[in-house]
């Protein structure tokens, strides 16, 4: 699996190893280096051709390698990565770079541009996961989400805590089997206490498999 690989994307040519492809099972590169598609359209120097943003992937590959996401101090490209982290169904990537902007945000830049705080929602078989980008005063306000949150046995009760300190919270692979409600019960729950406070369906991501993301936005 440690074999090497020449990628040409968008006319650059980069190098890394099958391994480094794979290392996030759901997304497009590890479905095209696993076996499950065939990356058969290659370049005159055998390098596998994938129509992307070049320069841009150079930061895809980093997060690849790393697991986790490094830009330097002056980066603006926010959108175009965010939109390859999708292409590529890098769905860590994407919540990572939305994060980093959200950290880098200056008075001054507030003052430019609008203010958003969001809720993401993975539905993977039977297992829930959610990240909660904004104030700890909307998030008082949700509590059906809170309550979700605090399922977490990782943060000890102090979501609320960790929202003031950090801004974002993010909950991993709880079943919905914990909760005495049907599954689509609960999800119903969570989304019409989303709506009825302002938030905005902004996309709707559903891979082979069935698993689907949504993502929901409020300008404050």
């Amino acid at each position: 699996m440690d074999d090497l690989v020449n990628l040409n994307v968008g006319g650059c040519v980069y190098t890394t190893s099958r391994s480094t492809l794979t290392r996030y099972p759901r997304s497009m590169l590890a479905a095209m280096f696993s076996g499950e598609l065939d990356p058969s359209v290659r370049d005159a120097n055998g390098a596998y051709t994938i129509d992307g943003d070049g320069p841009i992937f150079r930061h895809v590959l980093n997060f690849l390698r790393r697991g986790k996401l490094n830009l330097p101090e002056d980066f603006k490209e926010w959108d175009l990565l965010t939109s390859e982290a999708d292409f590529y169904q890098v769905g860590d990537l994407t919540d990572a770079v939305m994060a980093e902007k959200m950290r880098r945000v200056t008075p001054e830049d507030s003052s430019k541009s609008p203010k958003f705080e969001f809720v993401e929602i993975q539905i993977r078989n039977t297992i829930m996961d959610m990240m909660y980008i904004g104030s700890i005063e909307t998030l008082g306000n949700l509590p059906v989400i809170l309550a979700f949150l605090n399922t977490d046995a990782y943060y000890e009760g102090d979501v609320l805590d960790v929202v003031k300190q950090q801004g974002m919270i993010q909950h991993c692979s709880t079943s919905y089997t914990y909760y005495s409600e049907p599954v689509g019960d609960k999800r119903m729950l969570v989304f019409r206490e989303i709506v009825e406070h302002g938030f905005e369906l902004k996309a709707v991501l559903c891979d082979s498999d069935r698993n689907k993301e949504w993502t929901f936005a409020r300008k404050v």
